[in-house]
């Protein structure tokens, strides 16, 4: 499922990415794709990581541009990554 939040929020839980989610003020599902192929190693947790969700918005209302958040899990360690809006990583903190 996915609910759309605000202008700039879009919030995934689930193992696939509905294309129609894409519309307005939100990622284009390539960068999206991207993120997301690259989280899992991004994010250092060694064992079996998956992709708990993926989030779009602005951190604070002041804010630019709005991030992409992804949460990675595995069986030991849970990590938090945050990205811009061209995909590079910005950083890396515990889940």
């Amino acid at each position: 499922p996915r609910s759309t939040l605000f202008p700039y929020t879009t919030l995934f839980r689930s193992g696939a990415v509905e294309m129609a989610a894409f519309k307005g003020n939100t990622v284009s599902g390539g960068l999206l794709a991207q993120v997301m192929g690259t989280a899992p190693k991004d994010s250092g947790v060694a064992e079996n990581p998956v992709i708990e969700f993926v989030q779009v918005r602005k951190m604070n209302a002041n804010d630019p541009a709005p991030r992409i958040t992804v949460e990675v899990k595995g069986p030991r360690a849970s990590k938090l990554l945050h990205y811009d809006m061209t995909g590079a990583l910005i950083d890396v903190n515990p889940g």
